[in-house]
C-alpha cells in the first residue's frame, strides 16, 4: 500500500471502522459539525477582537476575566458601595478610549467560547495581524494616564485566568489578498483613532464575511477563477423585484454551494493528503489544472484508495459507481460522489456544518425578501465605514470606490448604486462637479 494511502487510512480508522474525520489536511474554514461549540454572535463580534488583542500581545487568547468589583480594586473609600461599583462598572471602563481594555474583552461563557477562540485566530492567520505593525500598535497595550485608569488596569490583570490552547493549522485562498486590502484599510483608518476602536470590531466582521462568502462560492471550482466571485448586494429597507443582480447572484448562489460544503471541504482534505507534497496545500483548481505536477501520483492514490474506501461504506453508497475511472477528473468526481451520497445519510451534519455561513450572513447581511427569498444586504452605517476604510482623509473619483468595493466582494447593481450615491449626497461628502461618475469625488468623513 502506498505510504499516503496508508496514512489516509490511519487517518479515518479503516483499521478498526470508518470515522468521518475533517480538516486534518487544515481548517479550511473555522466551521464545527457540532451546534454548541459554533459561534452564534450572542455577544457579537467583540470576543473575537478579545481573542486578537490578547493573541497580538503576547497573551493566552483563552483568558477567562471575571468582573471587576470595589473589592478586586482595593479601594479604601467612604463613598457610597453601590456607587463605587456602579463607577467601575463594564458599562463605564469599557468606555474608556485606551486599547489595552481590548484585552480584556470577555469570551462567552458557554461552549460557544470555543468557536470564538476558533475564528479570532483564524482571522489573526488570515489577516497576518501579527505582521501587521500598524494593526499590532494599535492593540498594545498603553500605561494608565490616572488614577481610573490604573484602578482599572491593575483590578482587571488580578482577574486574570488563562489556560494555553494547541496551535491549529489553517488553510486559506488568495490569503496575500485579503492581507494587503485589510492593511490598507487599517492604515487610513488608524488616522482617526477613536473612529477606528470604534469600528474595528466591524471591519474584522466583514473582512471575515467576506472572505467566508468568496471561499464558499468557489471551493468546488475546478477551473482558475477571477480573484473576486462577483456577489450583489442590495441596501437595507431596498425594494427590489425578480429581475435585480442581488436575486440572481448573491445569497442564493453562495447558499446553494453550502449545501455541499462540507463534502467539498473532506474533498479537499482527503486529494491533499493522498499528493506526495506537504509543504503545500492545493486547492480544486490547482488539482485538476493540466499542468499539475502530481497529476500521475495522485492519480495513481486515488486508483488505490478508493477500492479501500468503498469497503467501509454502505452498499447503498457504492452502487452504480464505476471505480474504472479514465483520468484524474474522473477520479476525483468518483470521490466526490462517494462523500456526498454518504453525507446524504448523515444530512443533520452537513447542515450543521454550513450553519456557520448563515450565523454570519444574519450579522447585519443578509434580508428576507418576502416571497424573493434572502438577499445579500448591507446598512448605510456599513457601507459608509467601508467607504471611510477605502477613502481615508483624501477623496477618491466615485467610479473607484465602486470598484474598491468589489475588490473587497461587494458590487452593486445600477439601481443600487443611485441609492448609495444618493446616500454619499445625504452625508454631504459626495462632491459632483458633473454628473459623470469619473468628475464625481466621494470625500473621507474622518
Amino acid at each position: 500500500m502506498n505510504e499516503q494511502v496508508k496514512a489516509l487510512c490511519t487517518t479515518l480508522h479503516f483499521e478498526t471502522k470508518f470515522k468521518a474525520t475533517h480538516d486534518f489536511a487544515g481548517y479550511i474554514l473555522p466551521f464545527f459539525t457540532r451546534k454548541p461549540e459554533r459561534v452564534k454572535f450572542t455577544n457579537g463580534f467583540t470576543p473575537m477582537v478579545g481573542v486578537i488583542a490578547r493573541a497580538v500581545n503576547g497573551k493566552n487568547v483563552d483568558l477567562n476575566q471575571s468582573a471587576l468589583t470595589a473589592k478586586s480594586t482595593l479601594i479604601d473609600t467612604d463613598v457610597d458601595q453601590q456607587v463605587v461599583d456602579q463607577l467601575f462598572s463594564p458599562d463605564i471602563y469599557r468606555e474608556m478610549p485606551s486599547s489595552k481594555l481590548l484585552q480584556y474583552l470577555p469570551l462567552s461563557e458557554s461552549k460557544e467560547r470555543t468557536g470564538e477562540i476558533r475564528l479570532g485566530e483564524f482571522l489573526i492567520e488570515l489577516l497576518r495581524l501579527k505582521e501587521n505593525q500598524t494593526f499590532v500598535a494599535s492593540f498594545s497595550g498603553t500605561q494608565p494616564a490616572n488614577l481610573y485608569e490604573r484602578v482599572v488596569f491593575e483590578g482587571l490583570k488580578a482577574t486574570e485566568s488563562a489556560k494555553q490552547q494547541a496551535p491549529r493549522h489553517f488553510e486559506f485562498y488568495n490569503q496575500g489578498y485579503y492581507e494587503d486590502l485589510f492593511r490598507q484599510d487599517v492604515q487610513r483608518l488608524i488616522q482617526d483613532k477613536g473612529y477606528f476602536y470604534d469600528h474595528i470590531a466591524e471591519l474584522l466582521k466583514f473582512y471575515y464575511f467576506t472572505y467566508v462568502t468568496q471561499t464558499i462560492a468557489r471551493v468546488s471550482d475546478s477551473k482558475a477563477r477571477q480573484t473576486i466571485t462577483p456577489l450583489y448586494f442590495a441596501l437595507e429597507n431596498e425594494s427590489i423585484s425578480r429581475s435585480r443582480q442581488a436575486v440572481k447572484t448573491g445569497y442564493s448562489m453562495v447558499y446553494q454551494h453550502g449545501q455541499d460544503l462540507l463534502t467539498d471541504v473532506d474533498v479537499l482534505n482527503y486529494l491533499n493528503a493522498l499528493i506526495p507534497d506537504t509543504k503545500h496545500f492545493y486547492w480544486k483548481n490547482q488539482i485538476l489544472s493540466p499542468d499539475f505536477a502530481y497529476s500521475h501520483a495522485l492519480y495513481a492514490n486515488l486508483a488505490e484508495f478508493l477500492p479501500i474506501f468503498s469497503q467501509q461504506l454502505d452498499a447503498a453508497v457504492t452502487a452504480g459507481i464505476d471505480f474504472e475511472f479514465p483520468d484524474l477528473s474522473a477520479a476525483v468526481k468518483c470521490l466526490w460522489t462517494l462523500l456526498a451520497k454518504r453525507s446524504d445519510g448523515s444530512r443533520e451534519t452537513s447542515s450543521r456544518y454550513a450553519k456557520s455561513f448563515e450565523e454570519i450572513a444574519q450579522q447585519g447581511f443578509v434580508r428576507q425578501h418576502g416571497r424573493l427569498g434572502r438577499t445579500f444586504s448591507l446598512n448605510k452605517h456599513t457601507v459608509l465605514m467601508l467607504t471611510t476604510a477605502i477613502v481615508g482623509q483624501d477623496k477618491m473619483p466615485l467610479n473607484a470606490v465602486f470598484k474598491a468595493l468589489q475588490e473587497r466582494g461587494v458590487y452593486f447593481d445600477r439601481m443600487t448604486r443611485d441609492q448609495v450615491i444618493a446616500l454619499y449626497e445625504q452625508a454631504n461628502i459626495l462632491e459632483k462637479l458633473s454628473d459623470s461618475g469619473d468628475a464625481q469625488y466621494v470625500r473621507g468623513i474622518l
